[in-house]
């Protein structure tokens, strides 16, 4: 079976695959030999349907009919406008795709079906579904979406790094800013926390370049005509390229405005005090990442940029003054996450590499709603699984019925940060019989989520013992009973809490045993040091656990000794 990856961009998109000859992942070129294709669609006077290098020279002389950066929409019911076609981001990124898939085959003189996907860290649920369906309707099979910044790792090699370490990795392209941080521990690749802005890339870079242009005309972008953006926009490109040398200390270009030509020049300090605003935006996502998994920059051992938006000087100079590290960007930024996608579908494949455990968190915090006594019309968002949970994860929360005369409880699922469930995402929703119950008998509430993405919501009682559920997957096409019923016993393991398990049972009677053996500071040690395993136990953090259990040993084994 082909082992093929693909990085679908906002700018650009590449495709390739490992080539089990040379050992390595090798990116294939579209027809006119580049492996970036553009992530540009355009419909010509015949109705066809162009992709690529082509629509994107199309984009000047033929504005009205050709689109462009549509991954910001994905999840959303945007309609662009193609001439008299009208498509949606799923569509538009299936035509983006299909021609990926067509370059593919046309090299690999094969057919290619499963693939993985890299997507932004800080996709929703929607906007990773989206993309799952634009590769159904390009006829291909998501085998696994993969996190653009742990496709970067990947590409990096940083599971093959033997010392324990911390990385931060910034991914900056054309729509879309992630920041992640990845820990490696004993043949672990974990992602700690992630973070980001889903509207925030080089395209604002670019637009800050056509947005200080037209004011030299005394113009704005909604009163300028599309031919003079699309003009404006291909030089502004050219324009921050410039930038992106160090050598380059100005540039400028020239463009026509009725009867008139003008000028536009910026220097380089210039161009950092025009795009200020934008370079500021990134240090809260980036503070964020740590405050969530509770670390120093100065813990930090590595700082990676992979984008092409990251090319930019300022762009080094802005992370490596927030984290104090100097930056790394040994790869192409352009390929770096492509190449990391590729390696990750041959992994998924390598028996030799299964020792290997990558775990992610998930980027949005998942949870109900609760009564608001203050003002009953807007419900509280109350978080069952915290964004920056490491997953698999299953969370419970128990609530109560309002009023004795209630008959059903509604369980709305949101996905958010936002204090009230109005400002979140709803995915779904369960009614649960509550008729029976008293105002004193609780419902629990349990949340499971797993790698792909699927979410399976349980409502139980202890004294009706009613029982329903609601799986909430990453996929447009409805799935049969059989299929969730498969996907219900995958999950389940999930549900063990760590407490429960055999090898943490062993230590807390262990804990047990010594605090029998002592008495005095000794004995109030060994509680203290049970109390912080039990804690480390219930952040079902994998990583917290194993090193609480390593701290666990060496006490026994001092303890040992005193016996």
């Amino acid at each position: 079976m082909l082992e093929i990856g693909i990085d679908l961009g906002t700018s650009n998109s590449l495709i390739g695959y490992f080539d089990p000859e040379t050992g390595e992942s090798k990116l294939i070129a579209n027809r006119f030999g580049h492996v970036l294709t553009p992530s540009v669609v355009s419909v010509d006077e015949q109705n066809n349907v162009i992709v690529g290098e082509i629509a994107k020279a199309r984009r000047i002389t033929n504005p009205t009919e050709t689109v462009s950066a549509f991954k910001r929409f994905m999840g959303t019911e945007m309609v662009y406008l193609c001439g008299k076609k009208s498509f949606t981001p799923i569509e538009l990124s299936s035509f983006v795709l299909s021609a990926l898939k067509k370059d593919a085959e046309d090299f690999l003189n094969e057919k290619i079906d499963q693939v993985v996907i890299s997507v932004p860290a800080y996709f929703n649920a929607f906007q990773r579904e989206a993309t799952i369906s634009a590769a159904k309707l390009a006829g291909l099979t998501v085998r696994q979406l993969i996190s653009e910044p742990t496709a970067a790792a990947i590409a990096y090699g940083l599971e093959n790094t033997e010392a324990d370490q911390s990385f931060m990795i910034v991914d900056l392209g054309g729509g879309t800013f992630d920041v992640s941080l990845i820990s490696l521990f004993e043949q672990v690749v974990q992602v700690e926390a992630i973070g980001g802005d889903t509207k925030l890339g080089g395209e604002d870079f670019t637009f800050a370049l056509i947005d200080a242009a037209l004011k030299k005309a005394d113009l704005t972008r909604d009163a300028a005509d599309k031919f003079l953006l699309s003009e404006l926009y291909d030089k502004a490109e050219k324009m921050k390229k410039k930038f992106s040398n160090p050598l380059n200390l100005s540039a400028e270009f020239t463009f026509g405005y009725q009867d008139q030509t003008i000028n536009f020049q910026l220097t380089i300090v210039e161009f950092r005090e025009l795009v200020m605003p934008l370079l500021a935006k990134f240090q809260r996502p980036t503070q964020r990442v740590m405050t969530d998994s509770n670390m120093h920059f100065s813990e930090l051992d590595k700082l990676i940029l992979v984008g092409g938006a990251s090319r930019l000087p300022l762009i080094h100079q802005t992370f490596e003054k927030i984290t104090g590290l100097k930056a790394q960007n040994d790869l192409n930024p352009d390929e770096a996450i492509a190449l990391g996608a590729i390696t990750r579908a041959h992994m998924l494949n390598d028996k030799s590499r299964q020792e290997l455990i990558m775990t992610d968190v998930i980027g949005f915090s998942l949870g109900t709603g609760v009564h608001n006594p203050e003002d009953p019309s807007h419900s509280i968002f109350s978080p069952i699984i915290e964004r920056n949970t490491v997953i698999p994860a299953s969370r419970e929360l128990r609530v109560r019925k309002i009023s004795p005369a209630q008959r059903n409880v509604r369980i709305s699922i949101y996905q958010g940060e936002n204090p009230y469930t109005k400002d979140n995402l709803k995915l779904g929703e369960i009614n649960y019989p509550v008729a029976l119950l008293e105002r004193s008998d609780t419902i629990t509430v349990r949340f499971t989520y797993d790698e792909s993405g699927v979410l399976e919501v349980e409502v139980t009682d202890d004294k009706q013992k009613h029982h329903k559920n609601l799986v909430i997957q990453n996929r447009q096409i409805k799935l049969s009973d059989s299929e969730l019923e498969k996907l219900r016993k995958k999950v389940a393991h999930l549900k063990i809490n760590p407490l429960e398990q055999d090898d943490n049972q062993l230590i807390l009677a262990r804990f047990a045993q010594f605090y029998q053996e002592f008495i005095g500071e000794r004995r109030q040690m060994v509680l203290r040091e049970q109390q912080y395993f039990v804690s480390q136990l219930n952040s079902g953090n994998p990583r917290r656990v194993h090193q609480a259990q390593e701290r666990a040993a060496e006490l026994f084994e001092m303890l040992e000794t005193l016996l």
